[in-house]
């Protein structure tokens, strides 16, 4: 897949309109609208892309969101990119002029000249969102739309589901916690077993404070209402494991199969407008999937029968770290 700067993608070129998108790619696997930027969105799975067409320019699509690891930008595969690689290979480009902003979950870098938004969480590209370029007046420069581009076919690349970020298998241990990071420990104990995070960030109406280690793929939450302590972990890294299988980036009926051939079939599925979600309250395991694929996991510990949660036993001095530090931690 390729991206052409204010043109498209591949066969995709912006202007053109529900029905020369579906001739090309099929027909999508989920529609949504978005009411407060008056579009709707087409969201297909397998090349792992979004097209959204706008109700004020004749549902004409103007934007194109791409997640899929495989595509290419100045010759590049840029999704997975760490932020300071990405602004180098801008830059090289003759592309400098970027805005950034800090979110709570996630950052982006907005370049104006190309008229493209970039995510990032953990500090790598997850996708990026393109449109057409503006003329002096803020206006669309639509690309003429060929006859040809809208009888071909769009290529389905195959997708290479181990995501190639490396790191060391990591393993749940259901009401427990993530290999040597145990639920209850402080953000002390937690520092000396992962390291110094990549970012913190508080979030006063949930009470949390999470850090973020980049290198890991994990997220650690402490509640401010019980002293700080860790009580969850958000884990995106490829290599986790749980029942001894990989589970990032299997599909939605895979990881229900998974959970029911463990004996636990008592779940929660909703359907959110970006994302979709499984929660099992028994081990209470919460999964997040995106284009039918599982994109992350969150952890916590157990609850007794009185709704007060199960903190794992401490086998070691109080005043002591709970466990030995991991290779390479400070």
């Amino acid at each position: 897949m390729r991206i052409k700067i204010g043109v498209g993608l591949d066969n995709l070129v912006f202007g053109m309109s529900q029905e020369e998108v579906k001739k090309i790619m099929g027909c999508p696997d989920k529609i949504s609208e978005t009411e407060k930027e008056d579009g709707i969105v087409y969201y297909f799975n397998d090349p792992l892309i979004k097209t959204k067409f706008d109700k004020n320019e004749d549902c004409k699509m103007y934007s194109i969101e791409v997640y899929n690891p495989e595509v290419f930008m100045f010759n590049q595969k840029i999704i997975n990119m760490n932020k300071d690689e990405f602004l180098n290979l801008l830059k090289s480009n003759g592309y400098c002029e970027t805005v950034e902003e800090d979110y709570t979950f996630f950052d982006t870098i907005f370049c104006e000249e190309i008229w493209s938004t970039f995510s990032f969480e953990l500090g790598r590209l997850t996708d990026m969102e393109f449109s057409p370029l503006s003329d002096k007046d803020g206006k669309s420069i639509w690309p003429i739309i060929e006859v040809d581009s809208v009888k071909g076919g769009m290529p389905k690349p195959l997708w290479n589901y181990e995501m190639p970020m490396g790191g060391k298998a990591t393993k749940i241990k259901i009401g427990i916690g993530l290999d040597d990071l145990i639920f209850g420990m402080s953000q002390e104990e937690v520092k000396y077993i992962a390291g110094e995070p990549d970012k913190v960030t508080e979030i006063e109406e949930c009470g949390w404070r999470v850090y973020d280690f980049n290198d890991l793929l994990i997220k650690t939450k402490f509640d401010k209402n019980e002293d700080y302590k860790m009580d969850r972990i958000e884990v995106l890294n490829p290599e986790v494991l749980v029942f001894n299988q990989k589970i990032i980036n299997k599909r939605k009926s895979e990881i229900l199969d998974l959970l029911e051939l463990n004996g636990y079939c008592e779940i929660e599925e909703e359907d959110y407008d970006l994302f979709d979600t499984i929660l099992c309250e028994e081990i209470w395991m919460d999964f997040s999937f995106e284009f039918g694929r599982l994109k992350s996991v969150e952890i916590g510990p157990l609850f007794d029968n009185g709704d007060k949660k199960i903190w794992p036993e401490r086998l070691n001095d109080v005043n002591k770290p709970l466990l030995a530090p991991r290779c390479g931690a400070v």
